[in-house]
């Protein structure tokens, strides 16, 4: 897989991404020898940040996939104001990403690889009740597993 990470915003602004670990609140750092998830330190913002390629008026990047543990990732993706990364930046949207350890999870590989185990959306379902304050509805492409939440915590 690859573009799990995108955008739409104006073409012309330089975007990134950051990863993180929400069970922690690590941060992925990709700038080291080998690539790891560590404690956010705002003096080392350069070295976290994952670059979108835009294209035309859609940004993308693919997710790291010397991630390798699988779980529900944090993505926030920021407008660069100057040269570089800054915490100063404006966070533009954030999300949270399923991965397997090797791509994305989505309902549609679900279906589309004819696994009915609804286990990983409903390990999903309940990571997301534990990290966020965001009101979801969330389906399945079969219909065979419906379940509206509302997540409260942060």
């Amino acid at each position: 897989m690859s573009k799990e990470i995108y955008q739409a915003y104006d073409g012309t602004t330089a975007l990134y991404a950051f990863v993180q670990r929400p069970s922690d609140g690590y941060i992925w750092d990709p700038s080291l020898g080998t690539p790891a998830f560590v404690v956010w330190n705002a003096a080392n913002v350069t070295n976290y940040d994952i670059p979108l390629v835009a294209s035309g008026k859609m940004y993308y990047a693919n997710f790291p996939v010397l991630i390798t543990t699988a779980g529900v990732y944090q993505v926030f993706i920021c407008a660069r104001a100057g040269v570089s990364p800054a915490v100063s930046d404006m966070n533009i949207s954030q999300g949270f990403m399923e991965w397997s350890g090797s791509q994305e999870i989505t309902n549609l590989s679900v279906v589309s690889t004819g696994n009915t185990d609804l286990t990983p959306i409903t390990q999903s379902i309940q990571q997301l009740q534990q990290s966020s304050r965001v009101v979801q509805n969330v389906i399945d492409e079969t219909k065979q597993y419906e379940k509206v939440i509302t997540i409260e915590n942060l």
